[in-house]
């Protein structure tokens, strides 16, 4: 038996799938109707958990504007003197993260013109490769 396959409707789904990709990727930049913060920090905020393991909320504060990036397990702000620890570029002008039960997440800050980006990375005491996996996970984009 013979399975028929419609074109239509194939190339319709191909074409929503790809602007749905496009759509997530817009959404990782973010547009900012603010001049360009003066003061930029990450802000780690244990919250409550039922269960053992810890629970903290990863935040950007730019000025008066804050904005959640991740919860993970474990995270800090990370001092400019341990910047290359963390493989984090010296250009970075914010970072935090941290490490617990074998596995951590680490984040930073970078401007480049009018916008700051955020990196996400990882680490696993099991993993085969070396380094911190970093990738650019949002932009923000503030007036010129």
């Amino acid at each position: 038996m013979k399975i028929k396959v419609h074109k239509l409707p194939v190339f319709l789904m191909a074409v929503t799938l790809a602007s749905c990709a496009v759509q997530k990727k817009d959404a990782d930049r973010i547009e900012l109707k603010v001049p360009f913060p003066d003061k930029v920090v990450f802000v780690a905020t244990s919250l409550p958990s039922s269960e053992e393991i810890p629970v903290t909320m990863v935040q950007i504060s730019m000025d008066e504007f804050l904005y959640t990036i991740d919860t993970v397990a474990e995270a800090s702000v990370i001092q400019k003197a341990q910047f290359a620890d963390h493989q984090i570029p010296d250009t970075a002008i914010a970072a935090c993260g941290g490490w617990y039960a074998g596995s951590g997440d680490y984040f930073y800050a970078i401007k480049s013109g009018n916008e700051i980006s955020v990196y996400q990375g990882w680490q696993d005491e099991e993993q085969e490769d070396a380094g911190y996996h970093y990738e650019r996970t949002r932009t923000f984009v503030f007036e010129k």
